[in-house]
């Protein structure tokens, strides 16, 4: 774990319960804060989505890349291997 992580955040159910039961005691023994992210996998997706929007403004990380890019990184996956 690294120094300095004081929260992790996570998005949607946990369906291993063992592991999950292992993370929880592991992160607790380092003081690390392990929680559900309010609202779901839906409102992760929308404070992600509002970063990404302003890196596409002027100064932004993303200002110069096609917007068709998006789409290719953002598509549903073919293939996970």
């Amino acid at each position: 774990m690294q120094k300095g992580i004081v929260r992790i955040a996570y998005a949607g159910t946990y369906a291993n319960a063992k592991a999950k039961e292992a993370t929880e005691k592991m992160l607790a023994q380092k003081g690390v804060k392990f929680e559900e992210w309010p609202g779901g996998a839906e409102a992760l997706l929308k404070v992600l989505g509002r970063g990404i929007k302003r890196s596409r403004g002027a100064g932004g990380l993303f200002k110069d890349l096609p917007h068709d890019k998006f789409g290719e990184h953002l598509a549903p996956p073919s293939n996970l291997v």
